[in-house]
């Protein structure tokens, strides 16, 4: 059986036994699959037809749904459940989404306490299944309820990326890589550039590296972005790690 690879993480890709799925009709229909994939429930045709042709009546709004649906039909063929009523990813197929084996490991049931003792290595590579926001660059236009979900999902996605790499900049700096801490609390600043914690294990990695300096000018960009962006102050933690790191009392790695 043909094999369904689905990256929605970041620039959507829809991949067919190692080939790139092109050739959708519409935007809407390529939109329709990775709604059928990623919430992975049987749809009836109406809600469908609802959701995707808003502005149409009904029954017009299900003949577009049903002229779509063998175009689907002819790039994925069985990893479509059809039926006269309802439509689906077909479950018993061999089909992997991104979406789901991030969420898998991150979902809210899984405490920092959990990825504390996860394996360090694990953790680093399920948190690159995070390649971007979700569906990074699509757009379908005039579906607001379809963009409600996908705003919704992007949200969700976004915190739980955040709370996974807040754990992992920790854990590198627990173990003395540093290096590795300060690419990731890189990844997690430009996902949250006003993240304080963030900027927190930053300086910390820095000043216990060595590099003191450097700690104390990540300290100062945030002092700008706040005061740029929010007309705000760092907080009294913040300044302490400051103050501490000034007086060379955070050098030495743990």
């Amino acid at each position: 059986m043909s094999r369904l690879t689905l990256h929605l993480l970041g620039t959507p890709q829809i991949v067919l036994d190692g080939e790139s799925v092109s050739g959708f009709v519409t935007r809407k229909a390529q939109a329709l699959l990775i709604y059928l994939a990623n919430t992975g429930a049987v749809h009836t045709r109406d809600r469908l037809a609802g959701l995707f042709w808003p502005d149409r009546p009904d029954k017009s709004a299900k003949n577009n749904l049903r002229r779509t649906l063998p175009n689907l039909r002819k790039l994925v063929g069985s990893h479509l459940a059809i039926d006269t009523q309802t439509i689906s990813l077909a479950p018993e197929t061999d089909y992997w989404l991104d979406v789901d084996a991030f969420t898998d490991v991150f979902s809210t049931s899984v405490g920092p306490k959990a990825m504390m003792t996860m394996p360090l290595e694990e953790l680093a590579t399920k948190t690159k299944l995070y390649q971007g926001e979700f569906l990074q660059g699509f757009y379908v236009p005039a579906l607001p309820e379809f963009e409600q979900w996908v705003l919704m999902e992007r949200e969700h996605l976004r915190a739980l990326a955040i709370r996974a790499l807040v754990v992992l900049a920790d854990r590198y700096r627990q173990v003395g890589d540093v290096d590795s801490g300060l690419a990731t609390t890189r990844r997690l600043l430009e996902l949250e550039p006003w993240y304080e914690a963030a900027h927190q294990q930053q300086m910390l990695l820095l000043a216990r590296s060595g590099r003191r300096g450097a700690a104390l000018a990540q300290y100062r960009t945030y002092c700008a972005l706040m005061a740029n962006e929010f007309g705000a102050e760092p907080s009294l933690e913040m300044r302490s790690y400051y103050e501490r790191i000034k007086a060379g009392e955070l050098d030495i790695m743990d």
